[in-house]
């Protein structure tokens, strides 16, 4: 395997992340208060499978990859980007979602997503998915400077969890590479 630069890999994931048949339709953050974070030091990833784990209870089909950081004032948070086949009753909904994720662990964002005209799509610098596949994929490319970041793909289909490969052959994409 060949040995990348960060900022190249931050473009290939974000091309690979911007692939029309990822059909990305929620953006969700978390962010924890001191309390949170103190509490357990895995917040973030227990945080995230919460979150699958309620989607799972009543989506068709959901998957995403989600990024940790600490921000600029030492707040631990989550950015994540999904997609989420509701059920034939509409749900889960991003309200309900939202309550859940707020009782449990504070103040969160649940934002539908979607780019309005797939055929005017530009080249990727120009891309609204480019923005945000490259501000979330800036915190993977970090992985290898930084202990504070985490990151991870999950996907479940039928209330099942499904591996990262059989979501990207579902959807006939290859897997990833930097190359």
């Amino acid at each position: 395997m060949e040995t990348h630069l960060e900022n190249s890999f931050k473009w290939s994931f974000a091309k690979y992340l911007c692939q029309p048949a990822w059909a990305w339709n929620w953006v969700i953050t978390q962010t924890f208060d001191n309390r949170k974070q103190s509490q357990y030091k895995t917040v973030c990833q227990h945080s995230w499978r919460y979150f699958n784990c309620e989607l799972a209870r009543t989506s068709m089909m959901h998957y995403g990859f989600c990024f940790q950081e600490r921000g600029r004032t030492g707040r631990l948070h989550w950015h994540a980007i999904m997609h989420v086949k509701t059920n034939l009753l509409g749900e889960p909904s991003m309200v309900d979602m939202w309550n859940h994720m707020f009782m449990r662990y504070g103040r969160n964002s649940i934002e539908d997503y979607r780019i309005e005209d797939q055929r005017s799509r530009g080249p990727i610098k120009r891309d609204k998915a480019a923005g945000i596949a490259l501000y979330l994929t800036k915190y993977v490319a970090k992985a290898s400077y930084n202990d504070n970041t985490w990151w991870d793909f999950d996907g479940y289909m039928g209330g099942k969890a499904v591996d990262a490969s059989r979501i990207a052959g579902i959807l006939g994409l290859e897997h990833f590479s930097s190359d």
